[in-house]
């Protein structure tokens, strides 16, 4: 035995302290879930989404247009380009029933019951949704009676992790969403997480800004769905995509400054014709100071006193909109960008067959 190891601490002391030291050093899971969390809450992704959502919806940034004086008018001129380029590319692809066909009577019967008007008009949402979020899910499951059937996540809920390069095999995903509890007769706002995975699901839900497990919720649960009593893992995680392109881009990504710009230069336009009169009252040597009471006397007497050598003229004001209602013509531009169709365009009518086929060519969607 050396003198040295007399100093040195015991085996067992010594693991202990290395196992110490590497489960400091791990992650738990659930931090790694609030780190994802929180960097997708704060993406830019996510924010696209939410605005592309919003326009659809006619509430935009112009909402926001303030004035440098409370006599000024200050109008919100909205311009609904996104819900129409929206609906015109949802109509143009899916306004169809589209044709599911086997050759297999049983299992044509099965499809037949699988496509009905539901899942048609389901399937028009989830092309809504991906146009204006880039891209857009669809999960499936199996309901209380047993029947296959497709619930429409909203995009911002969902944090897809992909096993491959190409992001089309999806090897879990988080769906992050709050919903209202009541806690006696106390409203609540729960947010709360479910973790797809191979083995299952796992739910949480938020104390503060920690996670813990969502017991009354299914907590830890090994199974994707019960078929009866027993539970059953899917092959694949359970969910399908839908992208409006390859790089999962939103249409409002592409126009948003366009129209921000059309709805600002139609307001300026609104407001500059409503707060110009159509002539300004020029006063010399005026009688009185209060001009209120010149305009009372203007509108009740239909006269005005004057000093000496007074007088009362009109100067007209010169209205400038030609430069306004020029940058309004950017219609043409969000129509471009937007590979959409300008259904106001002068030669569409008398437009031939094989030229509105490329016309429309643009509104194909969805990868």
């Amino acid at each position: 035995m050396l003198i040295e190891d007399l100093f040195r601490p015991r085996w067992h002391e010594q693991m202990e302290e290395v196992i110490k030291r590497m489960v400091e050093s791990v992650i738990k899971n659930e931090q790694v879930l609030l780190n994802e969390i929180k960097e997708w809450e704060d993406s830019p992704k996510r924010k696209l989404m939410l605005t592309g959502d919003r326009y659809y919806k006619n509430q935009m940034d112009i909402e926001e247009k303030k004035r440098d004086a409370e006599w000024k008018s200050n109008l919100k001129l909205i311009h609904g380009y996104v819900k129409k380029l929206v609906d015109q590319k949802i109509g143009y692809v899916l306004s169809k029933q589209p044709s599911v066909t086997s050759e297999n009577e049983g299992y044509q019967k099965k499809l037949d019951d699988i496509f009905d008007a539901g899942m048609i008009n389901r399937l028009r949402k989830v092309g809504k949704e991906a146009v204006n979020k880039g891209v857009a899910y669809l999960h499936p499951y199996f309901n209380e009676v047993g029947e296959l059937s497709f619930m429409r996540f909203p995009s911002e809920q969902i944090i897809p992790f992909y096993a491959d390069s190409e992001n089309m095999k999806i090897e879990a995903f988080l769906r992050v969403y709050e919903t209202n509890h009541y806690d006696g007769t106390t409203k609540r706002t729960l947010k709360k997480v479910e973790h797809y995975h191979s083995d299952g699901i796992d739910h949480y839900v938020f104390e503060g800004s920690t996670l813990i497990s969502d017991v009354p919720a299914g907590g830890k649960q090994g199974y994707h769905f019960l078929l009866g009593d027993q539970p059953v893992l899917w092959e694949k995680i359970p969910l399908i995509h839908f992208r409006y392109n390859e790089e999962e881009q939103p249409l409002i990504e592409l126009i948003k400054s366009l129209v921000d710009n059309y709805n600002t230069q139609a307001s300026t336009n609104a407001d500059v014709l409503a707060d110009i009169p159509n002539f300004i009252y020029k006063l010399i040597n005026y009688g009185v100071v209060d001009l209120k009471e010149f305009l009372h006397d203007l509108n009740v007497y239909r006269a005005v006193k004057t000093d000496e050598n007074g007088d009362v003229g009109k100067l007209s004001a010169e209205i400038q909109t030609e430069a306004n209602e020029k940058e309004l013509e950017r219609r043409k531009a969000i129509y471009e960008l937007d590979r959409g169709v300008d259904t106001l365009h002068e030669n569409l009518g008398n437009a031939s067959g094989v030229a509105l086929k490329f016309r429309y060519s643009d509104l194909a969607i969805l990868k």
